[in-house]
């Protein structure tokens, strides 16, 4: 069985609570979980793939819906009398900011404008724009914008930037991700899309941090369904950076019992956290 097909089956088998939007992405990175901080920065150069269409991964904690972060470009109706309405961009537009060089809020004012025209061809133009190599600059405001406004196509374009082959933007996808993961479970199913769902097309040290992550944000739900993937990880270190970060903040038995299946001494993990805690 493929590994698409497997998330597949894992997803029926765990009643997937379905995929909710992000919260929020900030400008600035955000720190790193200790488990990933002895993790080396990779070199691979991961292909250009897609992301399984029927891939459907489980939900890794209760549902909700987040508003989404701002992206500080006036949009939508005008709030008051006199202001002019927002530009109607074209496609045409899109072309000459690249000639140009364009900055990322001029490339989000354009995909505003874009996806409220018609969001179907927003969909497909961003799935295609984030497979080819147009600039990292206009990939990060795409994915703003499709955040912001249309968070359920999250899911798949994050991982869809994350497997282009550009280091440092598929970096931008894992630790942005990671930031909101702990508090939005829609940012956990699109970590864990990035993580299992197409190992091959993805930088190892930038994998292993995105399973770091996803073991740090795991809600306690969310540990069978962590338990089957890992069960099925030929990469030992990617277990290893996803454990380590759940022990890191979870104490119950499961999580116990589970990294010892796998070779972990809970003990000396997080006392390995606590002694990096207070040295800092």
């Amino acid at each position: 069985m493929n590994r698409a097909s497997r998330i597949t089956s894992l997803a029926a088998v765990l009643a997937c609570a379905g995929l909710c939007g992000l919260d929020a992405l900030a400008d600035q990175e955000g720190d790193v979980p200790r488990s990933t901080a002895r993790l080396p920065r990779g070199t691979g150069t991961g292909e250009r793939a897609g992301v399984p269409g029927d891939a459907v991964l489980p939900g890794w904690a209760e549902n909700g819906h987040s508003p989404g972060f701002r992206t500080g470009v006036r949009t939508g109706s005008s709030e008051g009398a006199g202001e002019d309405p927002p530009r109607a961009w074209t496609w045409t537009d899109l072309a000459e900011l690249r000639m140009s060089g364009a900055a990322e809020r001029e490339y989000m004012a354009c995909f505003e404008s874009l996806l409220r025209q018609d969001p179907e061809r927003f969909r497909r133009e961003a799935e295609a724009i984030l497979r080819h190599e147009e600039s990292s600059t206009e990939k990060r405001a795409l994915l703003r914008v499709a955040h912001d406004r249309r968070p359920e196509l999250s899911a798949t374009l994050f991982p869809l930037a994350a497997y282009g082959g550009d280091e440092r933007l598929a970096e931008f996808v894992v630790r942005h991700l990671g930031r909101i993961a702990p508090r939005d479970a829609g940012a956990r199913d699109a970590l864990a899309r990035v993580t299992f769902g197409d190992p091959a097309q993805l930088f190892p040290a930038t994998r292993r941090r995105a399973a770091a992550y996803l073991g740090a944000a795991c809600t306690e739900e969310g540990v069978d369904a962590l338990a089957l993937f890992l069960a099925t990880e030929e990469d030992g270190d990617v277990r290893e950076a996803a454990l380590v970060g759940l022990l890191e903040h979870h104490e119950s038995r499961v999580v116990d019992e589970l990294c010892r299946r796998h070779g972990l001494d809970p003990e000396s993990v997080r006392a390995s956290a606590g002694s990096n805690d207070r040295s800092g």
